[in-house]
């Protein structure tokens, strides 16, 4: 038990990864979640991570020379919190989210980054709690459903977020201040 940490350029899982006690964190510019292991952090947080810096991250589609992560790669994630993007807000990468999102194991997704976070009309995330810190634009622009903790941080000028069905609270999420 205790903290897991894997870093490379290309991360692909055969095995299940656990801490008990611990966070995970996978620091990779390419990441394959492999369909019959989950990765489990069950008292803490997993943070998967690109390597590169400015390496942009796709949530939702598989995505050449991105960091890229299906919705069915996520909801193999077992974690009290899922971040996706460095914890410091290192990685300046944009974070685009190109399906929708809905981790069915883990109630609260922290979204990461010194770029711009951002969606489409028909891109919706659907969590219990969210919290996004972009250097750049938020614009979440999708049906998304929040029921509890929303925090969206950035010093950008451009905010937009849309929810249309429920309701949620400002509150401060995974260190990210609403």
């Amino acid at each position: 038990s205790g903290d897991v940490t894997y870093q490379a350029g290309t991360f692909a899982n055969t095995h299940a990864i656990t801490s008990n006690s611990g966070n995970v964190l996978l620091q990779a510019d390419s990441m394959t979640l492999s369909t019959s292991v989950n990765i489990a952090a069950p008292a803490g947080s997993v943070t998967l991570t690109p390597q590169t810096d400015n390496r942009l991250i796709d949530l939702g589609t598989e995505t050449v020379n991105k960091l890229s992560l299906t919705a069915a790669e996520l909801n193999r994630v077992s974690a009290t919190t899922l971040r996706i993007g460095a914890l410091s807000g290192s990685n300046t990468g944009h974070i685009d989210i190109t399906a929708p999102l809905s981790p069915s194991l883990t109630p609260t997704l922290a979204l990461r980054t010194g770029g711009s976070v951002s969606s489409s009309t028909t891109r919706s995330i659907t969590e219990t709690n969210l919290g996004v810190q972009a250097g750049g634009t938020i614009n979440l622009a999708a049906s998304n459903v929040i029921s509890g903790n929303l925090a969206l941080n950035s010093p950008a000028s451009t905010l937009t977020f849309n929810q249309t069905s429920g309701s949620f609270t400002p509150a401060t999420v995974d260190g990210i201040s609403a």
